[in-house]
């Protein structure tokens, strides 16, 4: 199941030049092939995701321990900062980004 998570202002900065990097991956559609296959991608979703797109995620996070999913409150603001506007999903494969960004993750307690 995906955790809830605010994204700080490092953390959109790291998405910036993992972008510029060419270590983001935008969408789900681009995301789908990493996932399935089993590869380490971190995914950064809209909490605001349709039930089939939630499910879909769910299953990526199931299938592989390689899968870790977060639903990034106020996501499409903070991504839109970074011209991704449009985007419900981003993913990192990149480890170094991976960790980086994970450091500024803050895990949103939902109390269930």
């Amino acid at each position: 199941m995906p955790r809830l998570a605010r994204l700080d202002d490092s953390g959109v900065r790291l998405l910036g030049l993992a972008r510029r990097a060419g270590a983001l991956i935008p969408g789900m559609d681009r995301i789908r092939p990493l996932a399935e296959a089993g590869k380490r991608v971190l995914v950064l979703a809209d909490p605001g995701l349709s039930e089939r797109s939630r499910r879909e995620l769910d299953r990526w996070q199931e299938a592989s321990s390689q899968c870790e999913v977060y639903l990034i409150e106020a996501f499409v603001e903070r991504v839109s900062a970074l011209d991704l506007k449009g985007l419900r999903a981003v993913g990192l494969s990149e480890e170094g980004f991976q960790q980086g960004l994970t450091a500024r993750l803050k895990i949103i307690n939902t109390g269930e």
